[in-house]
């Protein structure tokens, strides 16, 4: 939308555009179907002699304009820094621009990272769980297996018939082995 605006010097202006035609006041607010607004003055003595053009862009048709005017190159291809430009007539307008970029950039990184901290939290805390549950199955069953045998278990008591039972047969092995070994002899 663009608007031709006209100051006369007793606080008034005129706004000629396809969808607005009249005489306001600063401070007042002025209203379309599409926007609103209020024109205040920035200049104190009143000296307004020119007329002036406003246009009016939907974010749309903005954003594609800074994406054809935006530049963005790789510094090295060994670090993860880049270098954004934006021409723009205005240099503060520009600096605005990349500043809110940047501002943007940073938070949408951040609410990545949190997204990937509650995921691997999430992640890990269904781990304990089941392997909680798990281990408190586990020693459910050995209590109910201690319960049903007549005689308690000691395992440090099998343990040592069993390290005895071992040393039985390898003693009985190396007998075998002997007896071999002798009857190969003599034949």
């Amino acid at each position: 939308m663009e608007l031709k605006l006209r100051f006369s010097k007793n606080q008034e202006f005129s706004i000629k555009s396809d969808k607005i035609n009249g005489t306001f006041h600063f401070k007042d607010t002025i209203k379309t179907p599409e926007i609103s607004f209020i024109v205040e003055p920035q200049v104190s003595n009143n000296k307004y002699s020119k007329d002036y053009i406003v246009t009016i862009n939907t974010p749309e048709a903005v954003a594609n304009k800074y994406l054809y005017f935006s530049f963005v190159t790789i510094v090295t291809k060994e670090s993860n820094l880049i270098q954004m430009q934006v021409q723009e007539t205005v240099p503060r307008k520009g600096q605005d621009l990349l500043n809110k970029l940047y501002e943007v950039y940073t938070r949408i990184n951040q609410d990545n990272k949190n997204k990937m901290v509650d995921t691997s939290i999430n992640f890990i805390d269904n781990r304990l769980r089941v392997v909680t549950e798990e281990l408190s199955g586990v020693e459910k069953n050995i209590e109910q297996f201690k319960k049903t045998t007549e005689s308690p278990i000691n395992l440090q008591d099998q343990a040592k018939i069993s390290l005895i039972n071992s040393n039985e047969v390898q003693k009985q092995l190396v007998q075998q082995d002997v007896q071999i070994l002798v009857i190969e002899s003599l034949e």
